[in-house]
Parts: C-alpha cells; sequence; structure tokens
C-alpha cells in the first residue's frame, strides 16, 4: 500500500521554469557627488547570479544585457532579487538600492524606488509542467 501523495506537493515538485530578464535600466540616479553614475546591476535568483556591464558616466543607464535563468524551481522561498551599485573603484562599489520580487507567470514589467534614482526591468516566467 503506498503513501498517497498531496497533489499539491506532486505540482510542486515537478513545476519547473525559464526565467528570462530584460529591459533593464534606470533614472535619475545619484551615486557620486563630482561625477555622474558608473551603474551596474546584478539579478540574482535561488543560486544564479549575473551581472551587467558598468555603464560609465550615465544617471540614466540602459543595460542592453538579456539574462537567462533555467530552468529554474518555482517556490516560495526565492524571490527576484535586484542590487543597482555606482562602482567606484574594483573593490569599492556603492549600493544604490536593492529590491526584490515574487515571480509570477507570464510578462512582467516593474519598477523599484530608491532615495537616489528609479530601476525599470521586464521578465518573462514560462512554467514548464513535467
Amino acid at each position: 500500500n503506498q503513501p498517497s501523495i498531496p497533489l499539491i506537493s506532486i505540482h510542486l515538485k515537478l513545476s519547473l521554469a525559464t526565467l528570462k530578464v530584460f529591459q533593464l535600466y534606470a533614472e535619475g540616479l545619484y551615486g557620486d557627488k563630482w561625477t555622474q553614475t558608473d551603474g551596474s546591476v546584478q539579478v540574482k535568483y535561488g543560486n544564479q547570479i549575473k551581472n551587467t556591464i558598468i555603464i560609465s558616466n550615465n544617471n540614466n543607464p540602459k543595460w542592453k544585457e538579456t539574462f537567462e535563468f533555467g530552468p529554474i524551481s518555482i517556490n516560495m522561498k526565492d524571490k527576484l532579487v535586484f542590487s543597482v551599485y555606482d562602482e567606484d573603484t574594483y573593490w569599492n562599489s556603492d549600493l544604490l538600492g536593492k529590491c526584490s520580487f515574487d515571480l509570477h507567470n507570464g510578462k512582467v514589467t516593474d519598477s523599484c524606488m530608491f532615495d537616489y534614482g528609479t530601476f525599470f526591468f521586464s521578465y518573462i516566467v514560462d512554467v514548464m509542467l513535467i
């Protein structure tokens, strides 16, 4: 006699997805007193971390990178985390802001407001049932 497994746990175990993060940009960043921001973004989901290039001397940067995460497991503990930095030197970067979001299926466009500027992003989650 096999023990019964709740349907919800079967669904969660078999639910995988692909995550694509794109259209990363910011407006009104302020990171340096004497020069404009040298901005970069770190994007994290679960144990996967991706980083944009540094865009120098621009308070309104638009990063061209598209990041693909997958296959990923959708769960309640992992969030999509964005950290925006002003890169001063290789060993000294200032965190301008950090925000985190629960993933939703489909295409999502959102933003987060920091003390000095606003960060914008889009992502697409495609859930695959195995």
